[in-house]
């Protein structure tokens, strides 16, 4: 089997692992996931991200987390210390800050515990009936990134225009599912050898819908941050939603970011590569241990379709 799969590592893509957990899954979940994981490949740090391996060899597999949620330091970073396996950990820093969330956090808490039925914006109302809850989540997210500039002006409408989370989710659930790690947890994990910390911008927005100053300023300002809290040089950058341009791509080069990691491989309207440094990764939505052991032994393939395997 080894013989046809990646010679490249293939890098997995987490998020948020929590209890009673709706959008992805346990830690208990996760940590059956790491045991397959190591049993049956190689796990490398980001330092190898870039290795062909022989063909002979296990297939190797890099963990990336994206978001830098409170849940991961509380729950996942004791299991790969458990089980010695490196990660990177791409941090928005954004939610660092004593009640900020990210946008797409905010959207998803108001889905799963806003308590009416009815949300009115902007003279729009959204129906929050059990039923209709994710159509109305995904037609309040089209008006929210339609808003410019980017990502400014959505998050002062979420601010100004929607109900504070605190107001309709408790203390449990935003530590558990929505706040982010403490800049304390960013500089402790930053001191294993195990882990390295990376770029996801302050507020994770779109950046193709950035302007200029404001597409440099999420990047900069992030890695700044970042770096005087680990007093570490970063060299890595997840794209947030898997969303870059050309564009996007010269300025992490101008920057010497190094290992740019992406969802899809993106290409121009003449079907030229956008990027050469690009990294693309296979994102990991399933409780299925078998399933995420698929993954990595067949990830050359699936990053070639357009199938979504869980």
């Amino acid at each position: 089997m080894r013989l046809l799969s990646s010679r490249r590592p293939v890098v997995l893509m987490y998020h948020a692992i929590a209890p009673d957990s709706v959008d992805y899954f346990s830690p208990d979940v996760f940590e059956r996931q790491v045991r397959l994981l190591k049993s049956q490949f190689r796990i490398v740090g980001p330092q190898e991200c870039c290795r062909v391996r022989r063909r002979t060899e296990d297939v190797d597999v890099l963990l990336t987390f994206d978001d830098g949620f409170l849940n991961n330091a509380q729950y996942v970073v004791p299991i790969l210390e458990r089980h010695q396996v490196p990660a990177t950990f791409l941090v928005s820093t954004r939610h660092c800050r004593d009640n900020r969330m990210l946008w797409f956090v905010y959207t998803r808490a108001l889905s799963r515990w806003f308590p009416e039925r009815q949300l009115t914006l902007d003279g729009a109302s959204y129906n929050f009936s059990p039923a209709e809850r994710v159509r109305s989540r995904r037609r309040l997210h089209e008006y929210l990134l339609s808003l410019r500039p980017h990502p400014q002006a959505m998050y002062d409408k979420i601010e100004r225009g929607l109900p504070s989370i605190v107001s309709f989710t408790s203390r449990q659930q935003i530590n558990d599912h929505c706040a982010g790690m403490t800049w304390d947890h960013i500089r402790e994990i930053a001191r294993s050898p195990l882990f390295e910390i990376g770029i996801h911008t302050v507020d994770h927005p779109f950046l193709t819908l950035c302007d200029d100053a404001e597409m440099e300023r999420q990047i900069t300002v992030n890695r700044e941050e970042l770096e005087r809290v680990t007093g570490k040089s970063i060299r890595s950058i997840a794209y947030p939603s898997g969303d870059y341009d050309a564009r996007v791509v010269a300025k992490c080069g101008d920057l010497g970011l190094e290992r740019r990691y992406a969802v899809n491989l993106r290409s121009d309207t003449n079907g030229t590569s956008i990027g050469s440094n690009e990294i693309p990764r296979l994102g990991v939505y399933t409780r299925s241990v078998s399933k995420v052991g698929f993954k990595v032994q067949w990830g050359n393939l699936l990053r070639r379709t357009p199938l979504r395997f869980g």
